[in-house]
């Protein structure tokens, strides 16, 4: 297997940062995970900005990008077909949260399905989750991919393999944790770098 890259490449030398950058904050994040309740709910202990921020680079991505695009190509009406999506997190803030508070103890989905309809529902609950997380994470390691065939040229699978296996390795060491302080840091530069590099780039053109 050759991978030929020119590591003085600026655009390598942006991403490969960024990556490297994110693994160490995952390591970073997961020196103080002592027990299975620090590994799958960091200790309880996220306040309201961390989790704010964490969501709001769970949900701020390439579809909300596109949406944009489809609105400047389209007009304003595109924005209404994605009022649903408001009303959807609206009725879960008001609704659904609230009642969380009687599942405390539950870590899972699988958990609190079982707590109200007994354990072969938790066993089907959790082979849909483990069915659709396969999927989705699938689809995830596939666009991981192709951004690093069309940014610094290299093959699709390889792409994969060194995207996938950091996002696995910081993941895997650090649980919720690592991922919530990643999100944070991918959230700044989602807000921060890339509407400089916009800005700039659109000067340039």
């Amino acid at each position: 297997m050759q991978i030929s890259i020119n590591l003085l490449n600026p655009t390598i030398l942006i991403v490969g940062g960024f990556l490297v950058i994110t693994l160490i904050i995952g390591i970073w994040a997961s020196r103080k995970i002592k027990s299975l309740n620090d590994y799958a709910l960091g200790g309880k202990n996220f306040n309201t900005t961390t989790l704010t921020l964490t969501l709001l680079a769970t949900y701020i991505g390439g579809a909300q990008l596109e949406t944009i695009n489809k609105i400047y190509r389209s007009g304003i009406i595109i924005s209404v077909a994605s009022l649903g999506i408001i009303f959807q997190h609206l009725f879960f803030a008001y609704i659904i949260a609230p009642k969380i508070i009687y599942f405390k103890n539950c870590i899972t989905i699988g958990d609190l399905m079982e707590k109200l309809y007994g354990k072969k529902i938790k066993f089907i609950t959790g082979a849909i989750i483990t069915f659709f997380s396969l999927f989705t994470i699938g689809s995830q390691f596939f666009m991981i991919g192709k951004i690093f065939n069309i940014l610094l040229d290299i093959k699709t699978i390889y792409g994969i393999i060194i995207g996938g296996s950091i996002l696995i390795l910081y993941s895997t060491i650090g649980g919720i944790k690592a991922v919530a302080i990643t999100d944070i840091f991918q959230f700044l530069i989602i807000v921060i770098v890339i509407p400089f590099i916009a800005s700039f780039l659109l000067n340039s053109a």
